[in-house]
């Protein structure tokens, strides 16, 4: 008789998830390997829900579970973006508890989260019973088997199909020329240090740092030069642990050719930007790196299902910190960062993500692009002068 009553569980357990993936407007984010514990989310509303197989005995049992998954959500993306969303857990018993659950269960949770509670039809309420005999009972033993088999397989295929759209996304290329940049800005730190030091003026406007004078007086390579120049090892350290992070995660989503065009377009455009709106001696990869920001947040717009689902609350975050950070800490070329974040947004546009393109979209890009810094570039020269 045991063995009947917790496969009466397991039964109406995948039924519930079966009924939420076809039936309604739900979407599988989350099965854990023994397929006990399932996250869903409503396509069309912010709200989520867990369904869970597992006994509550004791509050501490409650207590212990609600605790563990509320951090691994706090932890998560999907927490984050939807902190006010209408979130439901459902626990699918085969036992009764010993513990009043709906008094238990809104003590150790917050408002936006209800739980429901699925154990032996004794002590249900009337509104779980009228839940409960939505879905088959159980008829024969094979029959449910078979059933429960072929939910598991259709929640591993949608498992996989996940972690293959991710596998294309974010392995499409491979960070080549973020680790050709990561080396020659190591390498030409080493050089002004040989040759009178990073930190020193003098040193830095010889190998090419942003100088507004000498832009317009015409030496126009010191729109990329910069872009490899570093002033003192605090400055390199920091740009290349977020070259190594940002620029092999973007350059991996675009592929190396995009990724090259991205990073320089970017840099160029923070120069440009530090050119306009700073007077002083800049130097360093930081307009290129929020470059690499700037492509994110555009396959955030092309993608935001992956995006959000994946790495999108932490890029908004970090873009957020460093330009707030940018504005309130005094000596950070604020303008030079805001220039490549834009500039690389719109050269991510400009080349399109790989199996995600336009050309119509693309050309619109490349004009706003082309807009932008020649204007740019234009009133610099004959106004700032």
């Amino acid at each position: 008789m045991k063995k009947i009553a917790v496969l009466k569980r397991d039964f109406l357990y995948f039924q519930i998830a079966h009924f939420l993936i076809e039936e309604q407007n739900y979407k599988l984010i989350y099965a854990s390997d023994s397929k006990q514990n399932l996250y869903f989310k409503n396509i069309e509303q912010d709200s989520y829900i867990r369904l869970v197989r597992k006994d509550l005995i004791w509050t501490r049992d409650l207590k212990e579970d609600v605790e563990k998954e509320e951090e691994t959500l706090r932890n998560s993306t999907v927490y984050r973006l939807s902190k006010k969303a209408k979130w439901t857990y459902l626990y699918i018993s085969d036992v009764n508890p010993f513990f009043d659950f709906h008094y238990i269960f809104s003590t150790i949770t917050e408002e936006n989260i209800t739980g429901k509670l699925l154990s032996p039809p004794d002590v249900m309420e009337e509104e779980e019973l009228a839940f409960w005999k939505k879905f088959s009972p159980l008829v024969d033993e094979e029959s449910a088997l078979n059933f429960i088999e072929g939910v598991k397989q259709k929640i591993q295929s949608i498992e996989r199909e996940r972690e293959k759209t991710i596998q294309r996304t974010f392995f499409y290329g491979k960070p080549i020329f973020s680790s050709i940049f990561l080396f020659i800005q190591i390498l030409f730190f080493f050089w002004l240090e040989f040759n009178g030091g990073s930190q020193n003026v003098e040193t830095l406007v010889k190998y090419g740092a942003k100088h507004n004078e000498l832009l317009l007086e015409g030496e126009w390579w010191r729109l990329i030069t910069p872009i490899f120049l570093h002033i003192g090892f605090l400055h390199l350290l920091m740009n290349s642990i977020a070259l190594y992070y940002v620029g092999t995660v973007v350059e991996r989503i675009y592929g190396s050719s995009r990724f090259l065009l991205i990073y320089l377009i970017a840099g160029v455009s923070g120069t440009i930007g530090s050119f306009l709106f700073s007077p002083t001696i800049s130097a360093g990869a930081s307009g290129a790196i929020f470059g690499c920001f700037g492509a994110l947040l555009f396959f955030g717009y092309k993608s935001p299902k992956i995006f959000f689902d994946t790495l999108g609350t932490n890029v908004i975050m970090l873009v957020l910190f460093n330009i707030v950070f940018g504005f309130v800490v005094p000596g950070i070329d604020n303008a030079g960062h805001l220039g490549g974040l834009i500039g690389g947004f719109v050269a991510a546009g400009a080349v399109q993500l790989p199996k995600n393109q336009s050309k119509l979209a693309s050309l619109v890009y490349i004009v706003i692009l082309l807009i932008g810094i020649g204007s740019s570039l234009f009133y610099g020269y004959n106004y700032k002068s």
